[in-house]
């Protein structure tokens, strides 16, 4: 089975701009029916650039790639380098929204990984 890698590099996730430059791109390939793997790095990502209400969007968004029969979406792996965004994507992935594949967040505490928590659909 072919995979292919998604990767995204955050610095802000305030606005639908910033929503979209996710979702947009993921949309196509569920579109088109490819296999994927989603990585997305944060270090440039602080906690003021981070709007709850697209947190709240992006649950959503996933809610509703749950209806798909065949999910194209295998592993997203998130690197995360402050404490306030690790707790932020714990909430999201234990209350508002149930990840579709693995998802896979690790906290580094300057270059050394802290934490590596693992969320299962």
């Amino acid at each position: 089975m072919n995979i292919e890698s998604l990767f995204f590099h955050i610095k802000s996730f305030k606005t639908e701009s910033d929503y979209n430059k996710i979702i947009i791109p993921i949309k196509k390939y569920y579109e088109k029916q490819i296999n994927f793997e989603l990585s997305l790095e944060t270090k440039e990502l602080v906690s003021e650039e981070i709007n709850v209400q697209s947190l709240y969007k992006i649950s959503s968004f996933l809610s509703s790639l749950k209806k798909h029969k065949y999910q194209y979406l295998k592993k997203t792996t998130i690197k995360i380098y402050n404490e306030y965004c690790y707790n932020l994507l714990y909430f999201l992935f234990t209350y508002l929204s149930t990840p579709i594949a693995q998802v896979e967040v690790i906290l580094y505490n300057s270059s050394n990984v802290d934490k590596i928590k693992s969320f299962f659909p």
